[in-house]
This record gives structure tokens, sequence and C-alpha cells, in this order.
């Protein structure tokens, strides 16, 4: 469904003016730093990297910290579970990022002593190859919407290689509230878009086994 989203959004901005505005600024915030093993910067670091981008200036009809409120959930909204401290949704933008960089740092920590004592999963691996990566950018704004895409790479060992989750989100710039797929579609759209996107990935050849079931994923 996020695939269905994009592409009817995209549409729908390139029928519109391309007039950048300007009535919406943005600033970034960025935490990195290393985690060594022993705390020892001469051996090799695991780097932690936070960054988030969110708005400084908004029309005077929309609520400034409520609008940051909802950059920082962006951010956070594919990352957190229950280890974490949920409070954090509730924090500045300063906030948000420290309080992340300081619970990865912690997370850190421990992978860094069990990588010291060899009970990692992969005994081959390097602890610089370690990361974690979480970050928020806009990617474009009209007069219409704002998008924002956050990204949340990392490996803490094993043998499967680095993890990348990234999402997209749009915000309707009236009113300063997340473009879902509930507000663009009419009641019971999700199976009808379901079976569309089955009929045409199909079509496409996209879909190598003609018993795959193709679903769209709904809002949390």
């Amino acid at each position: 469904m996020k695939t269905v989203l994009i592409c009817l959004l995209l549409l729908f901005s390139a029928t519109i003016s391309s007039q950048s505005s300007t009535d919406w600024k943005f600033e970034t915030i960025t935490r990195s730093q290393k985690i060594h093993i022993g705390g020892d910067a001469a051996k090799t670091g695991m780097p932690i990297d936070v960054s988030l981008m969110y708005p400084v200036s908004v029309p005077s009809h929309i609520d400034l910290k409520k609008m940051q409120s909802t950059f920082v959930y962006l951010l956070l909204n594919g990352v957190l579970f229950d280890d974490f401290d949920g409070s954090v949704f509730s924090k500045t933008p300063q906030g948000a990022v420290e309080a992340m960089v300081g619970d990865y740092t912690h997370m850190a920590k421990q992978d860094a002593l069990r990588f010291e004592d060899g009970r990692n999963d992969n005994k081959d691996g390097r602890f610089e190859d370690y990361e974690e990566n979480l970050n928020s950018q806009v990617l474009f704004q009209n007069e219409y919407v704002v998008s924002v895409n956050t990204t949340h790479r990392y490996y803490t060992g094993g043998l499967n290689g680095a993890y990348m989750d990234s999402y997209y989100y749009y915000i309707d710039k009236h009113d300063g509230t997340i473009i879902t797929q509930d507000s663009l579609f009419i009641k019971g759209y999700w199976p009808i878009l379901s079976a569309l996107a089955q009929n045409v990935m199909g079509r496409r050849a996209l879909t190598k086994v003609p018993s795959e079931i193709i679903t769209l994923m709904p809002d949390r």
C-alpha cells in the first residue's frame, strides 16, 4: 500500500504548481559518535548517527510545537520497541535526538562487551562494521504537501548483514496533518485496491508464483 500511496501522491504533485513554498522552513539536528571496545579510542569503533530534519517556521494557522512533535513521531514511528522509553515521543526535536543517541549508546556498549567476550554471532566480523543510523529528511515541498523520508539502517552482528527500514510520509500543508490512506480513499477501498494491485503486478510479471498473495498494508 505504501508504494501505491507514494505513486498516487507523486502523480498528484506533478499536476499542481511546482512553485516552491517559502512559508515552511526546516533545520537539521545531527548527532554522531563512535563506541569503542573497552572504551579505548585506539580500538575499533561502532558508529552511531542520528539526524532529524524538522520545521522551525510554519504559517501562523499551524501550531509549530505540534508540527515539530509530528516530525519527531515520523522519525521514531518505525523504530521504537518495548525496550525504548515511549516518552521520547513527547520530547522536543533536540531532546528526541539526544534520547535516541543515549539509547543507541547504551545498546552499543552492550554489543561491545559481547563482541569483546566473543559472544557475538559473527566470529569473523569486525566491530567497526556494526552501526546504528537513524535519519529523517524533507524530500520536497510544494504549496500543498511536504514529503518526508525516514530511514533506519542498523547492524549489530550476525551473518545476515545490515538491515534497513525506510518510510515515506506526506503532510498536508493546509492543516499540518499526516496524509493517510483513509483520507485519500472512500471507505472499503482496501480490498478493492489490493485486488487492483495484484492484477497490475501480475500483468507486469512481477509475481512469479500465481498463488502468491498480494495485499495492501493498512495504516498503523
